[in-house]
């Protein structure tokens, strides 16, 4: 397992993975920052893995019953 985790560099549910071949030690793990958009779980940050700009601002939960969409 040690080999194939010395290899690994991914994107998980946790954010970015890897880990130094040498000391096991995990070097890379940046998290990543999602919000839902349209029904669909959407990663808005960091920038050079987003797959979508942020809705901003969030409409409150009063403003969601009443039909009001957020807007990227």
């Amino acid at each position: 397992m040690r080999k194939a985790f010395n290899k690994m560099e991914l994107t998980t549910f946790f954010g970015m993975f890897k880990i130094d071949s040498k000391t096991g030690y995990q070097l890379s793990h940046k998290s990543v920052i999602g919000q839902w958009q349209g029904g669909e779980f959407k990663v808005i940050w960091p920038p050079d893995v987003a797959e979508s700009r942020p809705y901003n601002p969030i409409p409150t939960l009063e403003e969601k019953l009443a039909g009001k969409k957020a807007i990227s």
